[in-house]
């Protein structure tokens, strides 16, 4: 029941159209569609084509139907001159340019393409190949050195991995004892249990009672022992206490609170 209920005002047959919704259109005949806006019954709104009703005056939103004063296309009446490579807007409204031309004035000019450049993604203007670069309205091929590659874009070039751009060139990076590449390759980590120390990795030294910590660059103390300078010192747990979630602190049991260093019964339970 909740389903037939809320499925009821969409009118499923429909389809959603959001851009005509919310701009409105021209019909052929020249009659402008104006954008409508109807509402869930939660208050969410929703668009749908308007379509055309059965008289000249009366135009149908599925099954509701309303009286509308449509202001009139101004082209109706005057024929939209098309020029030469020039095709109708998707409104029929207006003319613009096929693909490969521009407008220039009343009419359409050939974008002029260069060697190794092809059309952009409009179609209006031109952008050079892979591997060239603009350069004085034309595309000159630039050098990529040696150990290097073209960038996603093909705009430029990169080092690939295990170089690193020094200059106009790629340069081997120097990788120390116990490290290796990062992530990238545009550098160098150490490994796991050691840290870097200007250019060389060094092993952590682990005091007893700890442990390599989450990232292997450094040591935390064991559950129940705390750090103190270099060293992990146990922690003492008094009378009716216990340790904490954590492991690096104590706290009181059920019925008692903390006083000073101790535990203390809790009369007030």
């Amino acid at each position: 029941m909740f389903v037939s209920m809320y499925l009821t005002p969409c009118y499923a047959a429909d389809y959603v159209d959001r851009k005509n919704a919310q701009q409105g259109f021209f019909t052929k005949d020249g009659s402008y569609i104006p954008p409508k806006t109807h509402y869930f019954p939660n208050g969410t709104p929703y668009f749908k084509k308007i379509r055309p009703g059965t008289d000249g005056s009366t135009y149908q939103f599925n099954d509701l139907v309303e009286k509308l004063e449509l202001p009139k296309n101004p082209n109706k009446e005057a024929p939209i001159e098309i020029p030469e490579n020039a095709k109708l807007n998707f409104f029929g409204t207006d003319w613009e340019c096929k693909r490969g031309y521009i407008k220039s004035g009343e009419s359409c000019d050939e974008v002029k393409i260069p060697e190794n450049a092809k059309l952009d993604i409009k179609g209006t203007h031109w952008v050079c190949l892979r591997g060239f670069r603009r350069q004085n309205n034309m595309c000159e091929k630039f050098e990529i050195p040696e150990n290097a590659k073209l960038t996603f874009n093909g705009k430029d070039w990169e080092c690939i991995k295990g170089f690193r751009q020094v200059a106009s060139l790629c340069a081997e990076i120097n990788i120390p004892e116990n490290a290796k590449l990062n992530f990238t390759g545009t550098g160098w980590d150490c490994n796991y249990g050691y840290i870097q120390d200007q250019d060389t990795c060094r092993k952590v030294i682990i005091p007893p009672n700890a442990k390599l910590n989450f990232v292997g660059t450094g040591w935390e103390c064991h559950h129940g022992y705390l750090q103190q300078q270099d060293a992990c010192i146990k922690i003492s747990i008094p009378e009716n206490a216990k340790l904490n979630f954590m492991g690096y602190d104590w706290e009181c049991k059920k019925g008692f609170y903390r006083e000073e260093d101790g535990c203390i019964v809790d009369v007030a339970q």
